[in-house]
This record gives C-alpha cells, structure tokens and sequence, in this order.
C-alpha cells in the first residue's frame, strides 16, 4: 500500500501549496499508518494466486522490484487519494467549517482509501470484483478488526485523543464513499489498461 503513503505526501504538501489547513493531524497519520495500513497489509500475504498466474512468462533476473504498471497505478491512486481529499477539505473550508471539523472528515476519507486500496491490491491485472468469490480470511478479518477500531476512534472515549469531533455521520458516509469510489474507479480503469495492454503484448 505504498500508493496510499504516496497519497499522503500528496495531500500534505497540496494543502500547503493551496493555501488549506493540513488535513489531518500528525497523530492521525500515525494511526492510518501504524494501524489501519498495517491491519490490512499483512494479511494481503496470504492472498490467492490470480488464475492464469503461472501462465506468465518469468520475470528477467534484471527487472525492477516495481514494474512500470506498478509504479503508474500507484501514482493514479496516490493523486485520486489526494485530489479528493483536497476538494473536501476546500469544500469545508468554503462553508466555514471548523479545523477540526475538517481533519475528522479528512481522516476517515484517508482511512477509506486505505481500505479500499488493499482489496484493489489482492490482484495486479484482475478486476476486483472477480475477487469476491476468492475469500481471503485473513484480509476480511483485519478490515474487521480495522473497523472495529476506526469506530472507537470516530465516536468513542479515544475521540479527544486524536482530535475527533462530531460530525454527522451522513456527511462521514458520503464523504468516504466518494473516496473510495474515486479509488476504486481508478484502480479498475487503470487494470483494464494494463489487460489490454498485457494481452497486445502477447500477440
């Protein structure tokens, strides 16, 4: 999920070059990072192969860790998470929202993105949606037990801790549907192309 650390950078150095206030705090990042990254990460280890995986031709001894598909999807990812979490912010700075305010609807939009990007990562060409019959136990778990915590954090006793105020929880929805909408949107745009592109290869 290096793509999504990416999109953090993004965010943070748009929101200085824009003129916003940071979106989330340092503590927060922290959270996305310690928690929510690693809850999800882990498990994606233990993901089924693709079908048609070792139909493949071997990777050349000289070939980069990160294949130019990679690299390019986490770059659109990266500047998706960024762009719609810029908008938001200025969307609520515009209607005269408070900070605070502000960073709690942009972390739990930094939040969804993270969850959404790693069922888009469980596959390299693959739609995601032709992974839903792949259970990955592992992975289900951890967005669970993600979610779990994200709630404790959003609207229980740690709310003061990470800087969380009330937000109404339709605007929380709404706000992280668009992202992961946005994320998903992107990434499956981004597989088809590269399909299409493996498949001209082969012919």
């Amino acid at each position: 999920l290096l793509s999504t650390n990416i999109g953090q950078v993004f965010t943070m150095i748009g929101a200085l070059l824009f003129g916003l206030p940071l979106p989330v705090t340092a503590i927060q990042i922290l959270w996305i990072n310690l928690v929510t990254d690693t809850a999800m990460v882990l498990p994606l280890g233990l993901e089924p192969a693709e079908d048609g995986h070792m139909k493949r031709p071997p990777r050349q001894p000289k070939d980069p860790l990160l294949s130019k598909i990679l690299i390019s999807r986490m770059a659109a990812v990266a500047l998706t998470m960024a762009g719609v979490t810029l908008i938001i912010v200025a969307i609520l700075v515009n209607q005269g929202q408070q900070i605070a305010y502000i960073q709690t609807v942009a972390f739990m939009a930094l939040v969804s993105a993270q969850w959404m990007n790693a069922f888009n990562a469980r596959s390299e060409y693959a739609s995601s949606f032709s992974r839903i019959t792949k259970i990955n136990h592992g992975l289900t778990i951890g967005f669970v037990f993600g979610f779990i915590l994200q709630m404790l954090v959003m609207f229980g006793p740690l709310m003061s801790v990470f800087g969380i105020v009330k937000v109404p929880i339709a605007t929380l929805i709404l706000t992280s549907g668009i992202m992961a909408l946005a994320i998903l949107s992107v990434a499956e745009l981004h597989k088809y192309i590269a399909r299409s592109m493996l498949a001209s290869s082969k012919n």
